[in-house]
C-alpha cells in the first residue's frame, strides 16, 4: 500500500512538473504581422515567435546569422538584432572594447 501512495505521488509530481514545461512553443502572431514578416526577410528559416509584452518577437537564421524581428500589434516592424562577429565590428567600437576591462 506504501509503494502505490509513492508511486501515485510521483505520478501527480510528474505530472506538474510536465506542465509546467508547457510554455507555448507554438505562438503564432496575426497575418499581417506574418504578411511583414515575409516581405521584410525573404528567405529566413527556422523562424520561431514568441510573446514579449505587447510585441510579437520572430527569431530566425537569413544567410547563416541569427536574428530577431520585434513587430508591435498593428504588423509594424520595429527594431531587428542580429549576432555580429568581432571582425565585424565597427572600428570605434574596437577601439572601445579594446580601451575597457573587456580587451582581454
Amino acid at each position: 500500500m506504501k509503494k502505490t501512495i509513492l508511486s501515485l505521488a510521483f505520478l501527480l509530481g510528474l505530472s506538474y512538473a510536465w506542465a509546467a514545461c508547457d510554455d507555448d512553443d507554438h505562438y503564432t502572431p496575426a497575418g499581417e504581422i506574418i504578411a511583414t514578416f515575409n516581405s521584410q526577410f525573404p528567405g529566413a528559416k527556422q523562424v520561431e515567435w514568441e510573446k514579449k509584452n505587447v510585441y510579437q518577437v520572430a527569431d530566425f537564421v537569413q544567410d547563416g546569422v541569427e536574428k530577431e524581428a520585434w513587430f508591435d500589434s498593428a504588423g509594424n516592424l520595429l527594431l531587428t538584432e542580429e549576432d555580429l562577429t568581432y571582425a565585424q565590428l565597427p572600428v570605434s567600437a574596437k577601439e572601445w572594447i579594446g580601451a575597457s576591462e573587456y580587451a582581454s
